[in-house]
């Protein structure tokens, strides 16, 4: 999920860090974490879980900014139905991408052959459309 750097030198201070995960699934969420000390040992802790019930629906795009020729996945806080399409546009309104999105799985869409640039994508869904501004370098 993610990769922290630490305070890379030995020390008997104590040292906080934090870690906001913005792409929960709806419902139960497993976390554990992993601390890996400079001499290579590691410490596992225990696993915790956290409820996610959102009351809005909410698409998150990453990573975002992108490069060309990778891939942007697509998540949403809520279940999809074969109703939801996704369009890519560039600002001048131009369709780049679209497409159906399909039950039980992130989205992804690759950057190949895309010119850097903005672009909003839009998701489509039976009370209206969300929009994401999603940056190509």
């Amino acid at each position: 999920m993610a990769i922290i750097p630490g305070v890379l030198e030995d020390s008997d201070q104590r040292k906080d860090y934090e870690y906001v995960y913005h792409s929960p699934r709806i419902g139960k969420n497993y976390y554990r974490l992993a601390s890996i000390d400079l001499d290579g040992s590691t410490e596992y802790f225990d696993v915790i879980s956290l409820s996610y019930d959102p009351k809005e629906k909410r698409m998150d795009i990453f990573p975002n900014p992108i490069k060309t020729d990778e891939t942007v996945v697509i998540q949403t806080t809520f279940n999809i139905s074969l109703e939801n399409k996704i369009i890519v546009q560039n600002l001048l309104g131009d369709i780049i991408y679209m497409n159906t999105l399909k039950p039980g799985s992130d989205f992804r869409i690759s950057t190949q052959g895309i010119s850097s640039g903005t672009y909003i994508i839009s998701l489509s869904t039976n009370e209206g459309v969300l929009k994401q501004k999603l940056i190509i370098q």
